[in-house]
């Protein structure tokens, strides 16, 4: 908790917020920010993911396909 205190203190004098209560909201906005973005890039990471299994499941039965035709 104190490590958190002394983050919090950190960052309001950076941002010149010299109202603690400021410094608490500013700082919960930056962190929701954040997590919105670390979960979104998760979820568009984790959908590229599936498309390109998908896509490569189509090869390989079309592959076989062909050469199920060729033979």
């Amino acid at each position: 908790m104190l490590d958190v205190l002394k983050d919090l203190e950190a960052y309001s004098s950076k941002k010149g917020l010299h109202n603690s209560e400021d410094a608490i909201k500013e700082a919960y906005k930056q962190i929701s920010t954040e997590l919105v973005v670390e979960r979104y890039s998760k979820q568009v990471y984790d959908d590229a993911v599936v498309d390109a299994s998908d896509e490569m499941r189509r090869v390989l039965m079309f592959t076989r396909n062909f050469r199920g035709q060729l033979f």
